[in-house]
């Protein structure tokens, strides 16, 4: 019965950023990455007629980010590791034929590893309204 259906989801992504040359404002020569992102997700899903929540945990890490020679401490800087929690509540209704969904989300975020350049606590709220044509 899909109207009433329960789901585990869990993904991974890793994503290599590849070094590229730039010239400071002496025109020095420096190699530079931002690095490597890696996310993970796991999370529950259920829904039921026409409502569902979910909740879940995210994990996402910037690191490897590096210049040579080295020119400022700020590259380095902007490594972290970031987990947050989240849950949404789903709303599907139909007007007309066509599919409409209202979601509310709430998530919490954190820095494990604090960067200097950033936001240390998250807390959003948001909604989104979906139109299927």
């Amino acid at each position: 019965n899909l109207d009433n259906l329960s789901s585990l989801l869990y993904g991974a992504r890793y994503i290599h950023f590849i070094p590229r040359k730039a010239l400071d404002p002496l025109d020095q020569k420096h190699t530079f990455s931002i690095g490597n992102i890696g996310d993970i997700l796991f999370a529950y899903k259920k829904n039921w007629a026409n409502r569902g929540y979910e909740f879940g945990y995210t994990f996402r890490a910037r690191f490897g980010a590096h210049i040579s020679p080295p020119y400022d401490e700020a590259v380095q800087k902007s490594n972290y590791r970031r987990s947050n929690f989240y849950a949404a509540l789903k709303y599907k209704f139909f007007q007309e034929h066509i599919s409409h969904r209202l979601i509310a989300y709430l998530s919490y975020g954190f820095d494990h590893w604090p960067k200097v350049y950033g936001t240390k606590y998250i807390v959003t709220l948001w909604g989104s309204w979906t139109i299927s044509f």
